[in-house]
């Protein structure tokens, strides 16, 4: 091998490392939790997937009893994720907290968040979201999987104030809301920043545009939307993003 083959070897060597470093750095990658809860799990999944179409990195850590009652080798193979995370890794907490921007959690229970709420940090995902909280970095929690255990709605009035009371509490602390259908538009472009135009023709008219507040800086709609002229010179006008769904 002559030298200028060695040395362009050593360097593409070289920038695939950067490469690969400057991947894990990335303030798109988000770590996903997944708790023992089967509640709407699978469309929450479908749902976790618009994150991967709009080039958001993800990671997955499962809690112990996600790992025993869920099918954990399912979920791997639909999100197809950078790394898994689980139980043992609740000793590399500090390392991990590095690598993401933020985490989501699809499918909360009451045993995570009250022990989130108590400060109970003895386990995986508690630990990882209340150190997330207490260092004021994102987390994104669907609290709806709250209001159904073993399949059924709560009949009682004292626990299901108990649970709204732990939910307030996590909110508080900084938790961020998210329900199935707005997880991308909360996620990837932040809280009450974003608005999102499902049309059943795919035509937005300068009508839709004026139905959004000046808040909403990004407006997302589907693949394949049209447009109309005096849409998107309304949409300028506001300084509102229009955003293609991929």
């Amino acid at each position: 091998m002559n030298k200028n083959r060695l040395t362009l070897n050593v360097l593409d060597s070289i920038s695939k490392k950067i490469n690969k470093s400057n991947s894990l750095n990335s303030n798109n990658k988000v770590l996903i939790l997944i708790t023992g809860s089967f509640f709407e799990l699978d469309e929450k999944i479908k749902e976790l997937k618009r994150l991967k179409g709009n080039n958001i990195d993800i990671s997955l850590g499962f809690s112990f009893m996600a790992e025993k009652i869920l099918d954990i080798n399912n979920i791997i193979d639909s999100l197809n994720p950078l790394k898994v995370y689980r139980e043992e890794d609740i000793f590399n907490i500090h390392n991990i907290i590095k690598d993401y921007s933020k985490i989501v959690v699809p499918n909360i229970t009451i045993n995570t968040i009250s022990k989130v709420s108590l400060g109970m940090v003895d386990s995986f995902v508690s630990n990882l979201i209340w150190s997330f909280l207490y260092m004021n970095k994102e987390v994104y929690i669907d609290f709806t999987s709250l209001k159904t255990y073993m399949g059924e709605p709560c009949k009682n009035a004292e626990i299901d104030t108990m649970i709204d009371d732990y939910t307030s509490k996590v909110k508080k602390m900084g938790g961020l809301e998210i329900e199935k259908g707005n997880y991308l538009e909360k996620i990837f472009y932040g809280e009450n920043m974003s608005g999102k135009i499902d049309s059943l023709n795919k035509v937005i008219t300068e009508r839709d545009i004026m139905n959004y507040s000046n808040t909403n800086k990004f407006i997302l709609v589907p693949k394949g939307t049209i447009l109309t002229p005096l849409a998107k010179d309304r949409a300028k006008e506001r300084g509102i993003e229009i955003k293609i769904e991929t």
